[in-house]
């Protein structure tokens, strides 16, 4: 029986390959192994209009940080993407699981350092007018104790 990891391993690399169907597109992939990274200034981004007035300043800086970590994670990514398009139908899954933990550590990194320059934009009443799971991304320590680790894949 597989541990989780390699499980997640072959759902987003098995279609096409180890499992019938489609090979996931660049695109494809991409989203769903950014999706398994968790990333809260995505949520924040989306409410921002309903927080405490913003002042235009404090909505440059968030655009600003968002694009950044954007493209950070995208810098972390491609590279895995464009292996993993290339991989032939029977490939090395432990190579999948290492290669993509070390994406999601480094792509979980990068939010945690977002969350950290967050907090110097917003002032504490604005951060506690954030929905609890929200606010409770401001946490840079409890950040930092969840981030992935084996076993936790997606």
């Amino acid at each position: 029986m597989a541990d989780a990891d390699h499980q997640s391993a072959d759902q987003i690399v098995g279609a096409g390959r180890r499992r019938k169907g489609d090979k996931l597109s660049g695109p494809q992939l991409r989203a769903r192994l950014g999706n398994t990274v968790f990333n809260p200034l995505r949520g924040i981004f989306l409410v921002r209009d309903s927080l405490s007035v913003l002042s235009q300043a404090q909505i440059d800086r968030l655009t600003l940080l968002q694009r950044h970590l954007q493209a950070k994670q995208d810098t972390i990514w491609a590279p895995i993407v464009a292996w993993i398009d290339l991989l032939p139908e029977v490939y090395d899954r432990q190579e999948v699981v290492v290669r993509v933990r070390d994406g999601r550590i480094a792509a979980y990194d990068a939010m945690v350092d977002a969350m950290a320059e967050l907090s110097k934009i917003l002032t504490p009443e604005q951060i506690a007018d954030f929905p609890p799971a929200l606010r409770s991304s401001f946490d840079l320590e409890s950040l930092r104790a969840n981030r992935p680790t084996k076993g936790v894949f997606a």
